[in-house]
């Protein structure tokens, strides 16, 4: 579904891309970087925030794609890191920028707790152009931060300069650049919609779900569901970082089961 909003500070975008293309990119060789078109996850509420490059969004919000991390596997124990007394958000974010890819051309993901269509029944409210200028702001400053480590994940205190929190606030509303919840608890689904500068246009491509067990679930297409995997059925295979379902028992008339 799709929908035409006004468009309103484009100029945002126009002068973050470039000091992006005369810096040559978010973050020298080594250190923790964004590719341009990467889906990014944050998550963050309480005094440690984590981020994970999730890799390109075009590959996880394909038409019928379905897709699994487990965050579990990962040596930062995220979950653990980032709790505490406040409530637990996440939030999903990407954009594109780099040489030869204009404002107008630009586009972006973000993850909503609303339905698509609430969104856009909500009339003329959004700049897809200020949002992505929001995203790019926030991506050049934690690539700034220094002694980051490589890979595609980071811990980092919310007080840091480059944090989620610190560039975007709080609220889920990307420093006031959308005035809708793009954010969400542990549990929560979320649809994945997709800006588009060049006419402010908003689309509806996938859906989100990070459980408060760890497993973050992405599917891609306009009305994709993602369906909660059941704790006990769940099998994590440690050595390859694959989340697998293990048969349930088929209940018989006599009561015993087979698996399967």
């Amino acid at each position: 579904m799709r929908q035409t909003f006004m468009r309103r500070k484009a100029g945002v975008v126009a002068a973050a891309f470039a000091a992006i293309i005369g810096s040559g990119g978010f973050a020298p060789a080594g250190a923790y970087t964004f590719d341009s078109g990467d889906l990014v996850l944050a998550i963050y509420g309480n005094d440690t925030e984590y981020y994970r490059n999730l890799g390109p969004a075009a590959s996880l919000l394909a038409d019928g794609a379905n897709n699994t991390v487990d965050l579990n596997l990962s040596s930062l124990n995220p979950l653990t890191a980032v709790g505490g007394p406040e409530p637990v958000q996440w939030a999903l974010v990407r954009n594109t920028f780099g040489p030869g890819i204009s404002a107008a051309q630009t586009f972006n993901n973000y993850a909503s707790k609303l339905t698509a269509q609430e969104i856009l029944d909500s009339g003329n409210n959004y700049s897809v152009a200020q949002a992505n200028g929001a995203i790019t702001s926030w991506q050049s400053n934690i690539a700034a931060v220094p002694g980051l480590p490589a890979g595609n994940e980071v811990l980092l205190p919310k007080t840091d300069p480059g944090s989620f929190t610190t560039q975007m606030g709080i609220g889920g509303m990307l420093n006031g650049s959308f005035p809708s919840i793009l954010e969400g608890e542990l549990g929560t689904f979320m649809t994945i919609l997709e800006g588009t500068v060049r006419g402010n246009v908003l689309s509806d491509v996938g859906r989100a779900l990070l459980e408060a067990d760890g497993r973050l679930q992405v599917c891609g297409g306009a009305g994709c569901t993602v369906e909660p995997i059941p704790i006990p059925a769940a099998a994590v295979l440690f050595a390859t970082g694959i989340t697998a379902l293990i048969g349930l028992a088929r209940r018989q008339p006599n009561g015993e089961g087979t698996a399967g």
